[in-house]
């Protein structure tokens, strides 16, 4: 389980883009654990490698994760 700094440096992101990513419903899956966003290492793994596959011409959306409700 990683916080929001350490998915940050796994992604090799800046803070703001995957709080960004997480505002939309895009980007690699997250929870909360009371007031702090967690990351599975292996969601990140998964969803870094869906999003370097060539493009489908989809936009922004193709290889995203969209969040369920309550996450």
């Amino acid at each position: 389980m990683l916080t929001l700094q350490e998915a940050c440096a796994f992604l090799r992101v800046p803070e703001g883009t995957l709080r960004y990513w997480r505002h939309l419903g895009f980007g690699p899956r997250s929870f909360k654990i009371g007031r702090h966003v967690r990351y599975w290492r292996t969601n990140l793994v998964l969803w870094a490698h869906r999003t370097d596959q060539p493009s489908t011409g989809a936009g922004m959306n193709s290889g995203g994760c969209r969040r369920q409700h309550g996450e």
